[in-house]
């Protein structure tokens, strides 16, 4: 590839293969889910039954895991599990059937949130975005249709990285391998938004990491990361650019025996206005 080539976007398939191969790389999922069992009885109040919406549902890994916990405090559950990938979401369905979950009756949608269309105001216990508000460009927007939707001391729980890890090397090197600074949003952007609108919510922080040691080999998986982290082919960026942007996740890395692990926080809001104190 030349110096001033740019390479092309991940097609919606390239950028499932990525995050396929991201997420074995992550112990985020794992964390999150802990975070989530330690909070789920201030998250969601003991009933019989929980509406609940998934945002950006994916591979629906969390989904599956995260339905156990909340049957826990709520016997029964209506989940709706929307996403914009057909692909992600068709293998969320298929682990859904297999597993043979019983008390939950599912409604899956694939479409964005922004397409999403509500069939009545205030109708969930829970809403839930799960790394998906940097695929969402008007987030002011989606977090008050959000809150429409919420049902009275209902909750929005959110997942979305820090700047440190994907979200740095997507800020400094996108736009060099692709031409667009694409999928950047943080949860410091997120925090000054709510806080701008004046929107209450409660603020964590999980310190989990990625490990980035493949990336500087020959294997699949070390492609198939740094395409998840440009957001593109890296088959087709310059050598130039490649080697800048390994020499940059060596540098922020740390080593930890023959691996390279790399910080990836990830910010967590909860958001709710009538369960939160002022």
């Amino acid at each position: 590839m030349t110096q001033n080539q740019l390479a092309p976007s991940l097609s919606e398939s390239e950028y499932a293969a990525a995050f396929a191969a991201y997420r074995t790389k992550t112990n985020q999922a794992e964390l999150m889910l802990e975070w989530l069992q330690k909070h789920a009885e201030f998250i969601v109040n003991e009933k019989e039954e929980l509406s609940v919406l998934s945002v950006g549902t994916g591979y629906g890994e969390f989904d599956l895991a995260a339905i156990p916990i909340l049957q826990k405090l709520a016997p029964r559950l209506h989940y709706t599990a929307i996403d914009p990938n057909n692909g992600m979401l068709e293998h969320f369905k298929t682990d859904f059937i297999a597993r043979r979950i019983q008390n939950v009756e599912l409604n899956v949608q694939n479409c964005s949130f922004e397409e999403f269309v509500r069939q009545d105001p205030k109708q969930y216990d829970l809403i839930h975005f799960t790394h998906c508000l940097y695929f969402i460009s008007d987030r002011a927007s989606a977090i008050k249709k959000s809150l429409e939707l919420l049902k009275p001391n209902g909750l929005i729980l959110t997942f979305n990285s820090m700047t440190a890890g994907s979200q740095d090397l997507r800020i400094r090197f996108t736009k060099k391998a692709t031409g667009k600074l694409s999928l950047v949003f943080s949860a410091e952007q997120l925090k000054e938004l709510l806080e701008h609108e004046n929107i209450k919510h409660l603020f964590d922080v999980i310190n989990s990491v990625t490990d980035v040691t493949e990336c500087f080999t020959s294997r699949p998986t070390g492609r198939l990361l740094l395409n998840f982290f440009l957001l593109c082919n890296s088959d087709n960026i310059s050598k130039s650019l490649r080697s800048e942007v390994l020499d940059y996740i060596k540098r922020i890395a740390f080593a930890e025996g023959s691996r390279f692990l790399m910080l990836h926080p990830v910010g967590v809001f909860c958001i709710s206005p009538q369960k939160l104190p002022v």
